[in-house]
């Protein structure tokens, strides 16, 4: 190979190198084949040989002398490669300056680096004995005031090197700040860290030098929690407990900001609210140190709770008759055994009902029960509660016991009942119940307590995806019925206002205690909307002895009139809609579908069969009514008949295919499935 290099025959020596599987000698050597020039092509030879003093001879002999220049800064001899330059190629001096430069620098030869760095940012100057103007690149400039401004900095000339530093940016400003930071140079680096925004830098060094002032002036903007307790000591150092406890809880050190609270500044309510929210077991140890030191056994009892000393807080609270402030910060994170010992301790007292509490938190629910039906009425929906958390047979037996009277003779109000079902998840037993509650009501002419409670039992079945029985819908259908009518006839709506009180009239015996005025409005409504053939029915149902006496004065003599006088007895036709299920038509009124058997879903705004071409919910409670019919009631009365709420007029919209409420509705056909017996 060296051979066939000395004797310049390039083809031997590629064969031998690609022989020899040297690529990168292979590739250096096809890059030169083609030079004619032998002074050039031997300088290439040479420097591949490492015969650099030849390879140079040979390149300032050849037609490209500058060659010479550029091996000697490939190889990195910049002394050479300057002398060069001077003769071959004046303008690359401050290139060559500058990388020497940054090898000096790196050698640590600092005074030679400045002096190269400050050479190659001169665009004028002497070369061969002639005057030379190079234009230099914003880039290079840069990096030789950054490699100047290091340079002063490493050798002492640190005023002059923060002030080059500066004209630099902040790059080269953090570079010098560190190597001054590096040469303890603590003031002057803390002050250009701070310069080049390099903030935490600058008061951790401001800290460490204990300059106060400077520190303070940078701390609120610097959310690093180790400096804010770095400089939270210093100020306690000096006296100010104030600001140290302000840095303290900025660095989240909780419990230095409960120590300075309660022996410096002495305000213990902000130490109490900050381990309130902490939850520091340390700081809440020592405010309950504190807190029995000063008499307050209340908030003793409470911190030592926070600090889980759960044996210590139970015995200073028995102690001190505190044990209702203990359960009240104890809430939900204690163990059975801390309820359990609370219930015995008011068990002892002879209070039940808070022992039952306690029993029923510790999972005692036998225990819970038995006090709770101590107590009386006042606690009956806690023991409802109780009784379906534990799903017993034995428990729920004994409650119903109870609310039948077994255990003293008087039956208890039938809603505990109701509660007691839906607690249990017995949904059939609960709405049954539900419509005999109702009918009570109804029965005493408490229609709209009897309307509301069936409104809002069948709100939580629906609500809870459970079917909701036939008797109750039709129950609350009826009521619902009776009171529209009012609302049909304000809208002078007479013939659907008849229909309504038709449909109530057939179930009149619900009405105990207004018969005759239901049957009195019956019939009016009924002549005014055409409907003699029923007026007269209904008039001479009143006209029997057992009514007679109880219809109005004003009304008495039209009643006989009518039964005296009955003329042709005939009912105009009622409109007929077709079933929104199976498309038959009926009559508006009747809510069976005689064709597909289904119950059909009626209209709160008149109580008719709803219609699928005319659909709509109301928004709050979700109930359908016409959308012809709703919008204006809605307009005019601005709450929805059925739930009462108000209702924005801009919120009725449309519906185009109800299927999806059909489906719904279609369930309430079948009773709800009886969840399997507890116990």
């Amino acid at each position: 190979r060296r051979a066939a290099l000395e004797a310049l025959d390039l083809p031997l020596a590629i064969r031998v190198a690609r022989r020899m599987a040297d690529p990168a000698e292979v590739m250096a050597l096809e890059k030169i084949r083609a030079v004619e020039d032998r002074a050039l092509l031997s300088g290439h030879v040479a420097l591949l040989l490492g015969e650099y003093d030849l390879a140079q001879e040979m390149f300032l002999s050849s037609s490209r002398p500058v060659a010479a220049l550029r091996m000697q800064c490939d190889v990195l001899k910049w002394e050479q490669a300057l002398r060069l330059a001077e003769s071959l190629d004046p303008t690359e001096i401050p290139s060559i300056s500058l990388q020497y430069a940054e090898q000096l620098q790196n050698q640590g030869e600092y005074q030679a680096a400045l002096e190269r760095f400050e050479q190659a940012m001169a665009e004028h100057f002497m070369a061969a004995g002639r005057t030379v103007t190079v234009a230099l690149s914003p880039e290079h400039l840069a990096a030789c005031r950054a490699g100047a401004a290091r340079m002063h900095v490493k050798l002492g000339n640190t005023a002059r090197g923060i002030q080059v530093a500066q004209e630099c940016g902040e790059a080269v400003c953090r570079d010098c700040a560190a190597t001054l930071e590096s040469m303890r140079q603590y003031a002057d680096a803390a002050a250009l860290y701070e310069r080049c925004g390099a903030l935490e830098k600058a008061v951790a060094l401001y800290i460490k030098l204990k300059d106060v002032r400077a520190a303070g002036a940078l701390i609120g903007k610097v959310p690093a929690p180790r400096l804010q307790v770095a400089y939270a000591q210093m100020k306690e150092k000096a006296g100010a407990f104030k600001e140290a406890a302000d840095a303290y809880e900025r660095g989240q050190d909780f419990d230095s900001v409960v120590r300075l609270c309660l022996e410096q500044l002495g305000t213990p309510q902000r130490a109490f609210s900050l381990v309130r929210e902490s939850r520091s077991r340390n700081g809440a140890l020592e405010i309950a140190r504190y807190a029995q030191g000063s008499g307050d056994y209340r908030t003793a009892v409470e911190f030592l709770l926070i600090a889980k000393e759960m044996e210590q807080a139970a015995e200073l609270a028995q102690s001190h008759d505190l044990v209702d402030a203990y359960v009240l910060f104890l809430g939900k994170e204690g163990s059975p055994e801390q309820y359990a010992l609370m219930g015995a301790y008011y068990e002892s007292k002879n209070q039940p009902e808070q022992a039952a509490d306690m029993y029923d938190k510790a999972g005692q629910f036998p225990r819970a029960l038995k006090f709770y039906l101590q107590v009386g009425t006042k606690a009956l929906d806690k023991a409802i509660q109780v009784v379906g958390t534990a799903r017993s047979e034995v428990l729920t037996n004994t409650l119903i016991d109870y609310l039948m009277g077994e255990h003293d003779r008087e039956p208890k109000d039938p809603n505990y009942i109701f509660r007691l079902y839906m607690a249990l998840g017995n949904y059939r037993q609960a709405a049954r119940t539900a419509v005999i509650i109702a009918r009570q009501e109804q029965e005493a002419g408490n229609y709209k307590a009897a309307h509301r409670f069936l409104f809002e039992t069948y709100k939580d079945l629906d609500s809870q995806n459970i079917p909701v029985s036939r008797d109750l819908d039709e129950a609350l259908c009826l009521l619902h019925s009776y009171l529209l009518v009012k609302t049909v006839v304000k809208q002078g709506d007479h013939e659907a206002a008849a229909r309504l009180l038709v449909r109530v009239a057939k179930s009149i015996s619900k009405f105990p205690q207004h018969i005759a005025p239901i049957l009195t409005s019956t019939v009016i409504e009924c002549q005014r909307a055409g409907l003699k053939k029923t007026a007269f029915e209904y008039a001479s149902v009143l006209m029997r002895p057992e009514y007679r006496s109880q219809v109005a004065e004003a009304y008495k003599k039209k009643m006989e009139a009518i039964v005296r006088k009955p003329g042709k007895l005939e009912d105009s036709d009622e409109p007929a809609e077709p079933c929104p299920y199976c498309g038959t038509k009926s009559p508006s009124s009747l809510l069976d579908c005689t064709q597909c058997r289904n119950r059909l879903p009626y209209c709160v705004a008149t109580g008719m069969r709803m219609v699928a071409s005319d659909w709509t919910v109301c928004p709050a409670c979700r109930f359908p009514a016409r959308h012809s019919k709703f919008a204006p009631l809605i307009e005019a009365e601005k709450a929805c008949p059925l739930c009462e709420q108000e209702v924005i007029p801009s919120s009725v919209v449309k519906v185009d295919n109800p299927e999806e409420y059909l489906r719904k509705a279609a369930r309430r056909e079948a009773e709800p499935v009886e969840p399997p017996s507890p116990g």
